[in-house]
């Protein structure tokens, strides 16, 4: 079987970076061309199949890996809002405990004590209610939703897609 020319490349990292930044596979060759003049770079044909075949699916797979990754943590901070919020409903039974407690005590040490204890409640559940509202407030981003059209036209031939994502950069500049 043959090797990618341009994974037997010393220079597949720099290429690599290259195709990752959308640099156009002809300037990519022109730039080896002139940076490596006296040594034999990967062909055209070599870079653009190495691209689609290698470093896309290379892409494709850290793509999946992230969204995985992303449904786990997402996972995780919906449990934590929950855990939080049953905290909160806890923490609020305990300041109306506490606070007809205290109104039963005369003691003026112990008055103080629970009303210490009132207040470091109702701060736990002030901190909590910022924290969910700060997570559930979470919207996705342009590339967020880049990735998931992207990943829907992911069957179409491959100059849709480059022209898709041509049209994206250039929508509203």
């Amino acid at each position: 079987m043959k090797q990618c020319q341009t994974c037997q490349s010393p220079h597949v990292e720099e290429i690599d970076k290259m195709i990752l930044k959308k640099t156009e596979i002809k300037e990519i060759v022109r730039y080896l061309k002139g940076r490596y003049p006296d040594e034999v770079i990967p062909t055209y044909d070599s870079i653009k199949r190495h691209a689609r075949l290698h470093v896309k699916e290379l892409m494709k797979r850290a793509i999946d890996y992230n969204k995985e990754k992303d449904a786990i943590i997402r996972k995780e901070i919906k449990d934590s809002i929950l855990a939080a919020q049953i905290l909160r409903g806890n923490l609020e039974k305990l300041s109306k405990m506490l606070a007809d407690t205290w109104e039963k005590i005369e003691e003026p040490k112990a008055r103080k004590e629970i009303g210490t204890l009132i207040w470091r409640a109702n701060q736990t559940v002030e901190i909590l209610l910022k924290f969910a509202d700060k997570i559930e407030g979470v919207k996705m981003t342009q590339d967020d939703i880049l990735e998931r059209l992207l990943y829907c036209i992911a069957d179409f031939p491959p100059e849709y897609i480059e022209k898709l994502k041509d049209r994206w950069e250039k929508y509203g500049k």
